[in-house]
């Protein structure tokens, strides 16, 4: 895996060296959407981060085989996923290897 660094240090990811999808989102992907179920971690009725394998991303690459960069970033708008994108298109995240966005 290589490990990026923007120059603001805004971003720290590791890019997969084999193919992967990415996953760029708000708190669903960063799996802070919910209240807590009986199967989180945490109290119930109050949020919490899903734990990996509960997430949407995580289930994705068990099914489908193929490891997942998830970025997600809770409570970020649509200008803020723009500037997220702009960041990986510098960073040249987006590889032969990048088989899908989500």
């Amino acid at each position: 895996m290589e490990q990026f660094n923007s120059a603001q240090e805004k971003y720290n990811i590791i890019v997969p060296n084999e193919k992967f999808i990415l996953f760029v989102g708000t708190s669903h992907t960063f799996g802070a959407c919910s209240s807590v179920n009986k199967k989180s971690s945490g109290p119930v009725g109050k949020k919490s981060r899903l734990s990996y394998d509960e997430r949407y991303s995580s289930i994705i690459e068990n099914e489908l085989g193929i490891k997942v960069l998830a970025l997600g970033y809770p409570g970020i708008d649509n200008l803020g996923l723009l500037q997220v994108f702009n960041e990986l298109l510098r960073l040249k995240v987006f590889t032969h290897n990048c088989k899908m966005v989500i």
